[in-house]
């Protein structure tokens, strides 16, 4: 029996080093769904919001572990933010914010989002999407009613655990240590493994499904599905409090 541990060895060290693909239907609002894609291997990962009749990609995320790509496909151009780019114009924009009367500067504050806080409490039912069973969950968003939330258990999902989430973890609390700001729902990174399981679907306060996975797979992606397209040109990115600036990959 011996004989097969290296291959065993092999085989694992293989499946811990292939990347998650996880697609979903998003609803926009009623009446215009798009399809998401999160690919995510090592320290990196990719996000693609795809049109929900055509199948073709709109616009592309990507964290490559020290940057942050925004692609559009429709005019082939691209963005870069860098950590410290996010971090000079943070400090910036509290520089500009500190010398603003306090009424502005309230208003400021309002466009800022700070993390928000989650809560679950257990709900009657559940349902299986993508082949997995969740549980449903009362969700509260920094003590409003969120909605209800379908969670897989991670010890149940197999195909995602909490260590996938690594990257989107490093960006979420890189960006977090800047100040009281976040990356929109990205931010659940750096406290997801407090959450019971990984969502599913949700649904709003209202009972309409805003998100539902729809397929989850293992494989390992190229190393281009992380990086711009030779055919893509540089986009100058705006900049707080200032013109556009432009950088180079």
């Amino acid at each position: 029996m011996t004989k097969w541990l290296p291959l065993l060895c092999v085989a694992f060290a293989a499946q811990a080093r292939a990347g998650v693909r996880i697609e979903s239907e998003v609803t926009v609002n009623a009446n215009k769904p798009v399809d998401s894609v999160l690919e995510i291997q090592g320290d990196r990962f990719r996000i693609n919001l795809l049109d929900h009749a055509s199948g073709d990609v709109l616009r592309s995320t990507i964290f490559d572990g020290a940057r942050i790509l925004q692609l559009k496909a429709k005019d082939k151009t691209y963005t870069v933010m860098t950590m410290a780019d996010l971090k000079t114009e943070t400090e910036r924009l509290e520089q500009m914010k500190a010398a603003m009367p306090a009424d502005a500067r309230a208003q400021l504050d309002k466009g800022e989002t700070a993390a928000p806080v989650f809560t679950f409490t257990r709900a009657p039912g559940g349902e299986t999407m993508a082949g997995i069973a969740c549980e449903n969950y009362s969700m509260t968003k920094d003590g409003k009613n969120g909605g209800l939330v379908c969670l897989a258990p991670w010890k149940r999902t197999g195909l995602v655990t909490k260590a996938d989430m690594a990257p989107m973890r490093k960006l979420a609390e890189q960006v977090r240590s800047f100040g009281n700001h976040s990356i929109g729902d990205l931010t659940m990174g750096p406290d997801f493994d407090k959450w019971p399981g990984w969502p599913l679907g949700i649904a709003g306060p209202d009972g309409r499904r805003r998100t539902r996975v729809t397929k989850i797979s293992r494989t390992t992606f190229p190393a281009s599905n992380f990086e711009v397209p030779t055919d893509y040109s540089l986009k100058p990115t705006p900049m707080l409090g200032d013109g556009p600036h432009g950088h180079s990959p």
